[in-house]
């Protein structure tokens, strides 16, 4: 079973604007579960000079480093002064997305959020492109913000169910994020136009996640769309409904001409205005879900 572990979030920065609207996200989510902060700076390696750097190169970037450190505790402390939340300091050099898996193991990082530019994205750290490779890389989930926090916290959870193999894996990371912040969960079947035959399976997925939900007393309705541009169905339903975060498995598809190269999450995290948060499928025996319809939970 997939549960989200905010205990220790992974925020890696680069003294953008772009990077600091995932604090609040991150910073929120730590405080609702007495976590705490790790925020990030990787220097690139083409900053570190070259492969045998002199004793005078070798101090600037120590004082570099110490430079950074001094930025990134002055932001620690905001969060700190605002949340009440520990919040830690790091500052590496290296590949950026290695670099940020790395830390992510040794620190057992919970969860990654981190600022993108979707596709109106300049070549740097939060580029679409690279805030996918992490989501793609990362075997914890990662929330990517593309907008800035409008308010505290998430009313209306949209969770995209299709017919993919681990698609119902998120919803107890939907129920967890639902009770955290009292809201309520937008289920949204998707069908391609060619799937009409599968329409019946579908219909009996969302009936048994509606009852895995109200289970636990959240507030749950469902809507089936039959489209062959499923992102932007999503996008705009998501409007619609007035949601505040999609959850997404990492292998759900996209069945869009548009988005032919892309997965339905990595379309998401490019597209989406709204908070995506990806969540990577398990995969082992135990979880291998049976053909039949039964025995989901």
């Amino acid at each position: 079973m997939i549960k989200l572990d905010t205990k220790r979030i992974l925020i890696p920065l680069d003294f953008s604007t772009t990077a600091a609207k995932a604090i609040k996200h991150g910073a929120l989510m730590a405080k609702h579960s007495n976590g705490e902060l790790f925020l990030l700076y990787v220097r690139r390696k083409d900053s570190a000079l070259n492969l045998a750097p002199s004793t005078a190169e070798l101090r600037q970037i120590a004082a570099d480093s110490e430079s950074y450190k001094r930025l990134m505790e002055d932001t620690a402390q905001r969060i700190r002064n605002q949340y009440d939340i520990p919040v830690k300091v790091l500052v590496t050099v290296g590949g950026r997305i290695s670099e940020i898996m790395n830390v992510a193991e040794k620190r057992k990082i919970g969860l990654i959020v981190m600022g993108t530019e979707g596709s109106d994205s300049v070549s740097n750290l939060f580029s679409g492109s690279n805030s996918h490779r992490v989501v793609s890389k990362s075997e914890i989930p990662v929330m990517t913000i593309r907008t800035d926090f409008k308010k505290e916290g998430y009313t209306t959870i949209l969770l995209p169910i299709d017919l993919s193999e681990h698609t119902r894996q998120k919803v107890n990371v939907a129920i967890q994020i639902a009770k955290m912040h009292t809201a309520k969960i937008q289920l949204l079947g998707l069908l391609s136009q060619s799937q009409e035959s599968s329409r019946t399976k579908l219909l009996a997925f969302l009936k048994q996640i509606e009852k895995r939900i109200k289970a636990d007393e959240i507030p749950v309705s469902s809507e089936v769309i039959q489209t062959n541009d499923a992102i932007t169905r999503t996008l705009i339903y998501a409007k619609q409904k007035k949601a505040d975060i999609i959850i997404t498995m990492t292998d759900q598809q996209a069945g869009s001409s548009a988005f032919l190269s892309k997965s339905y999450d990595h379309a998401l995290v490019d597209e989406s205005a709204i908070p995506v948060l990806s969540i990577p499928p398990e995969i082992h025996e135990e979880n291998i879900e049976p053909a039949s319809i039964g025995g989901l939970w």
